[in-house]
Formats: C-alpha cells, sequence, structure tokens
C-alpha cells in the first residue's frame, strides 16, 4: 500500500532503527504493528485528522476508540495513537516516544537519583519538550535528577556509561506537577485534594520507579488527604496508576480541538483563542488550512493517601 507521505515519515523513523513493520489499514488511520528490540511488541495508530466540522471529529473520535478497542482485544496490545499535529511540532520527541515502546531507551533506575523541588519555568521548560501537552499552571514541581557516578543501561543490555556528560548535572530526567489544593469539609475537618497535573521522562529514556518515587516525595511535603490525577487514553490503559495504588473513578470526557495546519498547533473549540468562522478549506484546491479533531478522553483515578481520619 502506498503511504502518506505524513505516515511514511513515521515508518522511515521506526524502520531507520532497526523495527521490523507490518502496516495495515487504507487510508488513515493506518496502523504500524512494530517488532522491536528484546520481544518488544508495539502497535500505532496513525491518524492525520481533517474533520471539515465537530460532528465529523466526533464520529471519527468513536470510530478510533472502536477500532482500539478490538485491536486490544485480538493482540492483547493497545495501540498508541499518533496524530499528526504532534508528529510536525515535535518529530524527535515522538520518535524517541516510539522507539521506547518499542524497547529502545536507557534504563535508570530511581532509587539512583534524588527528587528535587523546582520551580514552575524549569519545570514547563522540561515539559513543553517532553509531554505532548506542554507544561501546565500548577502550584507543586518537583524534578528527577541522576545521581553524579550512576550509569544507565540501555534495553539492549549495552554499557549506558556517561549519562551525566549526555544530559548533564543539573537536568531533570523527569518532571511531575502538582495543583494547589482543592478543599471541603467532611465530618467536620478539612479535606485537602490535589491534582496531578503532569507527568514526563527524558522520552528516550525509561525510569523504574520514577513516578512513584515522585509522588512519595510530594505526599511526605504536602500530606494531602487524596489524590486524582487522569490517564490519556491515547497514550495509556491507566496500569501505572493502579500500580501506584489509584482507583478508577471514571472518565473524562473528550476534548474538541482545531488544528492550524500551518502552525500544527491545536485549540479547545471552548477556548476563547478558537474562531469558529475560519474556514475548513479555501476553494482553490489548496490543502485545508484548519481542521477538526477530538481526543480519545482521559481515565479519571483518585488515591487516598491515609491522611483522611
Amino acid at each position: 500500500m502506498k503511504l502518506s507521505l505524513f505516515a511514511q515519515e513515521i515508518a522511515d523513523a521506526l524502520t531507520d532503527n532497526g523495527i521490523g513493520l507490518r502496516i495495515s489499514g487504507c487510508g488513515e488511520p493506518v496502523l504500524f504493528s512494530a517488532s522491536g528490540k528484546g520481544g518488544y511488541r508495539a502497535m500505532f495508530l496513525v491518524l492525520d485528522p481533517i474533520s471539515e466540522n465537530p460532528e465529523e471529529a466526533e464520529r471519527l473520535s468513536v470510530a478510533i476508540m472502536s477500532e482500539l478497542n478490538e485491536i486490544q482485544t485480538a493482540e492483547g496490545i493497545r495501540p498508541a495513537i499518533i496524530v499528526r499535529d504532534l508528529w510536525e511540532r515535535q518529530p524527535q520527541m515522538m520518535t524517541e516516544r516510539m522507539l521506547a515502546h518499542c524497547g529502545i531507551f536507557t534504563s535508570v533506575f530511581a532509587r539512583n537519583c534524588e527528587v528535587r523541588r523546582i520551580d514552575r519555568a524549569t519545570a514547563n521548560a522540561f515539559l513543553d519538550k517532553t509531554h505532548s501537552y506542554g507544561g501546565a499552571l500548577c502550584r507543586h514541581c518537583y524534578g528527577l535528577y541522576i545521581r553524579n557516578g550512576v550509569s544507565g543501561q540501555t534495553a539492549q543490555g549495552q554499557d549506558g556509561n556517561g549519562i551525566l556528560s549526555i544530559i548533564g548535572e543539573d537536568r531533570p530526567v523527569a518532571v511531575a506537577e502538582f495543583s494547589n489544593a482543592r478543599k471541603w469539609t467532611k465530618d467536620g475537618r478539612e479535606i485537602r485534594s490535589y491534582e496531578w497535573i503532569r507527568y514526563a521522562s527524558l522520552p528516550g529514556m525509561r525510569i523504574t520507579g520514577g513516578m512513584g518515587k515522585l509522588l512519595k516525595r510530594f505526599i511526605d511535603d504536602i500530606r494531602p488527604d487524596d489524590i486524582m490525577s487522569y490517564a490519556d487514553m491515547e497514550w495509556s490503559d491507566g496500569s501505572v496508576y493502579r500500580q501506584l495504588g489509584f482507583n478508577e473513578e471514571g472518565y473524562r470526557t473528550p476534548v474538541l480541538f482545531s488544528i492550524d495546519r500551518t502552525l500544527w498547533t491545536r485549540t479547545p473549540a471552548g477556548s476563547p483563542r478558537h474562531r469558529p468562522e475560519e474556514p475548513f478549506a479555501n476553494h482553490t484546491g489548496q490543502p485545508p488550512k484548519v481542521s477538526y479533531y477530538r481526543n480519545l478522553g482521559s481515565i479519571k483515578f483518585r488515591l487516598t493517601t491515609g491522611q483522611q481520619g
């Protein structure tokens, strides 16, 4: 089958790194079944959303969710969604994330790292380069730093010495952002609830125990009564939150975006920056300037920390 230029770029990024691909689907979305290193298997659903209106974007979103569930049932793997605007903005970051799914990453244990409180500017600068949605408004920020003298190990088992010489001693390898407290009264006492807003590690690095170590430091410092967070259903089934002791509490509704196909930025349709009067396409035969995309929503999780009496 002949791939679009966008899908071909992703295929090349994987095969150039030794990943075997089986490609299925006619048009888009296209399903990539990847055979990675050390027996790793991964699947990616590659999508260029060109919906002309919100209704069409909603129909596509429902169809994609149905397809994901069918694939997961049949293959035992949930594909990650690769959306074109994210790829166009940060192809290197997206490539490294996909390769990590395929078993190509540097492995570091959280026990060889230390947690530091950092400012929002430092946290957001890191997340703007490593997280699909960038940094966020937040109150508490933490960074995970490799201790001096610690070596890493690549997934292929080769020596990963010299990590600090590459990333630098003062650059975090993972960052977490938490909100300020939301407070209410229950049984005569004040309850303080926080949101875990962002977490990301360097795309080409897998930090065993990293999320747990950052979470523990936040709990030790702030003593929250509970913490809620969301797992993006385009990349995760939320299993990491379950492993950390969070309980599933439902779903967050999918968000409709308009995509500027010149700058490759996305804007929530309910935002004041959204301009619904912009046409999807002109009538000169040129590519569309704006399209719509509805993401898949998120799974909501909550952790009760034991502070509640």
